[in-house]
């Protein structure tokens, strides 16, 4: 199963871009960014990987200056992958 992060480093514009995806009829929630990202206590939104092009055209319509990048997290046979994507 895999789930994208959209991580910033402010937590009032993770929370607003949370609100705005699902304004756009994406499923989507807040979560604690991944340690992985090194981001360090980062908010993210987060949504299911086929909703990545409704988030990347969301995020170039506003003004998300502490945006950090996106993350796919997939976690297979007990273990949990986290890369950056574009």
């Amino acid at each position: 199963m895999a789930v994208v992060y959209a991580v910033f480093r402010s937590r009032g514009q993770a929370l607003r871009f949370a609100a705005a995806l699902c304004g756009c009829g994406v499923q989507a929630d807040t979560a604690s960014a991944p340690q992985e990202a090194h981001i360090g206590c980062a908010l993210a939104a987060r949504f299911c990987p086929q909703c990545l092009p409704q988030a990347k055209r969301l995020l170039s319509s506003g003004c998300w200056n502490t945006f950090a990048g996106f993350y796919r997290l997939e976690r297979a046979g007990g273990n949990t992958f986290v890369s950056r994507i574009g």
